[in-house]
């Protein structure tokens, strides 16, 4: 259960002295530091010392972890849930949580194709757990948020960007970044007032797909980002270069009005040489100008490389 600790100004101080930062989210929205005893302080960068912002967001937040901390739920030992909420006057400012030794799956360089393909198997069984059994999204899944522990145990940090009842989550990464995509498939991706997605087991399986491609690509971009043209040459690649034909429809499947559906057999059937899949395959693969569009598409990215190269020959 959480317990909650209104601090002073001078305790707010002391622990901003006492604690080393460790981290602050793109957005400035939060600041992570750890305490002497190990523990994990994350500090919403709202309070009457440092500004203001929308804390709607920080009560959505702190309504999310507070039901979830209620919740029986069966893998709560994977998830890093508040022991102590912190309150400056009658404002929420953060909260206090164990840390979990371990490496972000983002950070986990070499991962062998059976690891991952544990991790993958781990992560669809928590998503179909939480959001069959108690309502729950992750809203926010992705490899940043996947710690795998030094005891080689699967665990799910920033918990404030779930969706349950009362909050309304952070939106996932891969989900902000194909909004406009899943918009066009209406009804199977709802959407509150605002037009934004609301989290459940469709979005979180779409996320986990993206976390599959992102393995597979083996580079610094990840498959949500690439330009929709680029996303569906690559799929083209797959299904012909590696023929993991059923692995693309799976992707497709996500895309239309039927029920998502992620098959674990699937990925656990992908040839260990991973290589093959590797985004600079891709690109040696589609760079022989089998079509006219390959050619183009070749030209394109070779002038953005000689721009960035030659910034003199733009002007």
């Amino acid at each position: 259960m959480i317990t909650y600790r209104n601090l002073t100004e001078k305790e707010l101080y002391d622990l901003r002295l006492a604690s080393r930062p460790v981290g602050v989210d793109q957005k400035s929205y939060s600041e992570i530091r750890q305490t002497a005893d190990g523990r994990i302080v994350k500090l919403f960068l709202y309070d009457k010392l440092y500004g203001e912002f929308d804390i709607s967001d920080v009560k959505n937040d702190i309504s999310t972890i507070r039901a979830l901390s209620e919740a029986d739920l069966q893998i709560a030992d994977r998830l890093a849930l508040p022991e102590e909420i912190l309150l400056y006057g009658s404002e929420v400012i953060g909260y206090v949580m164990r840390y979990i030794k371990g490496t972000p799956l983002s950070k986990l360089n070499h991962v062998k194709p059976e690891q991952f393909k544990h991790i993958v198997a781990q992560l669809l069984e928590d998503i179909v757990i939480i959001n069959n059994e108690t309502g729950f999204s992750f809203a926010d899944l992705h490899e940043d948020n996947v710690i795998i522990g030094d005891d080689i145990k699967i665990y799910h940090i920033d918990l404030d960007g779930w969706y349950s009842g009362g909050g309304t989550g952070r939106r996932s990464r891969y989900i902000s970044l194909h909004e406009e995509k899943l918009k066009r498939i209406p009804g199977k991706y709802k959407m509150n007032s605002s037009g934004r997605i609301i989290p459940d087991i469709n979005s979180d399986l779409f996320c986990l797909i993206n976390i599959v491609f992102n393995y597979l690509i083996q580079g610094d971009i990840w498959f949500a980002q690439m330009p929709e043209s680029e996303q569906e040459w690559y799929l083209k690649y797959m299904e012909g270069a590696c023929n993991e034909v059923q692995l693309v429809n799976m992707y497709k499947k996500m895309l239309t009005k039927d029920k998502n559906h992620f098959d674990i057999n699937v990925v656990n059937k992908l040839p260990d040489d991973i290589e093959k899949y590797s985004i600079h395959s891709f690109y040696g693969y589609s760079e022989k100008f089998k079509t006219e569009e390959s050619a183009k598409l070749f030209l394109i990215r070779n002038e953005e490389k000689l721009n960035k190269l030659f910034p003199s020959r733009t002007h």
